[in-house]
Parts: structure tokens; C-alpha cells; sequence
């Protein structure tokens, strides 16, 4: 039945192309609605097109993209960094942040907690940026998948991976000190969600496809 392998994978592909890129019109309108001070940091660029991680194609002339999840997994680790001035006040802990991400994709059927010792991918990688300014903060939340990935260009020895991006998020904010906390949860909670959405997604189309492969 690889033929009905095919055929999914390239229906998948082609709806993962489509919806993404929808998803990304509505949260940006979403978030837009809901603080004047979050901005989405598009992966589109006019003259060159899709500009993010994941899979990408020529299509009508234009670079397009989105993202695959299939057969990510369910074991999934999460990372949190913060990187910020020594003397910043920023009043989360990304520990904090960690276990409520944990907790979701908990709920989300994703275990975070692999059972391999080494095994660090898959890893969801948020990742912050904080400036502080007089009485607020600039802040870029980044919230990205990271994978083991193949290139044919090289080959390296077995013990040795290529670790790369194939899913991103990233907002930019601008938040007085009293704002800063729960707007930060809410950009790196709002990304896990998309996530969460998309894998969900992707998890229907593989049982689909793993039944049809049954009969």
C-alpha cells in the first residue's frame, strides 16, 4: 500500500502549505484584537517568499510553506532560555514557564519527558529575548520545534546529528513592567497552541492513512 502513502503524504503536504499559512492571517488578527503592543514577526517576505522553517515549494511563481508533523512522535522535551542584560528585572522564571508548557502537552497527549537519557531531540525550544527600557520591556518570544535532520551535502560520523529548526513562532512585544508577565505567557502559550493544532492535525492524517494502509 505505498501508493496510499504517497498519496497522503502529498494531500498533506499540500494542506499543510495552505492551512499554515491561513492559521498565521488569523492569529495574527487574533493577537492584533487583543494588545496593540503584540506584533507578529512574519515569515513572509514580499519579494522572497516563505522565509520560515519547515517544508517549502515553488508554487504559481512564489516560494510558499508550512510546516509536517507526521510521525513527529509523542515524546517531546521542552527548553526554555531566556537571554536578557545582567541587571534586567524580568519577573518570570523560566522554570515556571517550562513546567506550564510541560503541563500542556501533557494534556495534548505529548509526553516531555523522554525516557532516553540522550535523547534531547525532538525538543521544543522557547526561546526569549528581553530589553528592558525605562519602565517597560521590548521583548521577542520565539518559540520553535527542533528536529534530527539528514543533508546530503555531508556525512558525519554516526554519533553526530544535525539538529535544525522545522517549525517556528515568534512575536515581538512592547509592555510596561506591569504587563510583562502575562504577556510573555500568553505569546509563548498562544505559539504552543498553534503547535498543538497543527500536531493535532497531523496525528488524524497519520491514523487515517495507517487504517487505510490496514485494509
Amino acid at each position: 500500500m505505498k501508493w496510499f502513502w504517497s498519496l497522503g503524504i502529498s494531500v498533506l503536504t499540500l494542506s499543510s502549505l495552505c492551512l499554515s499559512a491561513q492559521e498565521e492571517v488569523e492569529a495574527s488578527k487574533s493577537t492584533e484584537s487583543e494588545s496593540s503592543s503584540l506584533r507578529d514577526i512574519s515569515a513572509y517576505d514580499t519579494r522572497y517568499g516563505f522565509l520560515g522553517a519547515g517544508i517549502a515549494t515553488m508554487r504559481d511563481g512564489k516560494w510558499v510553506g508550512g510546516d509536517n508533523f507526521l510521525n513527529l512522535g509523542k515524546s517531546i522535551r521542552v527548553v526554555v532560555e531566556y537571554i536578557q542584560p545582567s541587571d534586567s528585572s524580568f519577573p518570570l522564571d523560566s522554570e515556571d514557564l517550562r513546567k506550564q508548557m510541560e503541563a500542556r502537552l501533557v494534556q495534548g497527549g505529548i509526553s516531555p519527558f523522554s525516557k532516553e537519557a540522550d535523547a534531547l531531540l525532538p525538543f521544543l525550544h522557547a526561546q526569549v529575548l528581553i530589553f528592558p527600557i525605562e519602565k517597560a520591556f521590548i521583548i521577542q518570544s520565539n518559540l520553535r520545534l527542533m528536529e534530527k535532520a539528514t543533508l546530503s551535502r555531508v556525512e558525519l560520523p554516526q554519533q553526530i546529528v544535525w539538529q535544525v529548526p522545522t517549525w517556528e513562532k515568534r512575536r515581538f512585544l512592547l509592555v510596561s513592567e506591569k504587563e510583562a508577565e502575562e504577556s510573555l505567557k500568553k505569546a509563548i502559550m498562544g505559539h504552543l497552541e498553534l503547535f498543538l493544532k497543527r500536531y493535532e492535525h497531523h496525528e488524524g492524517i497519520r491514523k487515517f492513512m495507517e487504517r487505510g494502509e490496514a485494509k
